[in-house]
This record gives C-alpha cells, structure tokens and sequence, in this order.
C-alpha cells in the first residue's frame, strides 16, 4: 500500500497493490477526491 500521484483525480491518492507470488501484478486500485488521502 501506498500513494501515487499518477492516476486519479487529485493530489496525492491512496494506492494498493497486489502480486502473486512469482512477482507478477494482479490487480491495482486507487482511491481519491480532489484533496490528500491517506491509508493507515
């Protein structure tokens, strides 16, 4: 989990990821408005 700036609507948006075990990506999701998210 983290933060990107690259995708979208705002500043900065909350970013998770998830990878199988051979370090391949599965899927991503982003959540965010037009302020700063964070996930804790």
């Amino acid at each position: 989990m983290g933060w990107t700036l690259s995708y979208g609507a705002g500043s900065e948006d909350v970013l998770l990821l998830k990878y199988n075990s051979s370090g391949n990506l599965l899927w991503n999701k982003t959540w965010g408005g037009s302020g700063y998210e964070y996930a804790y």
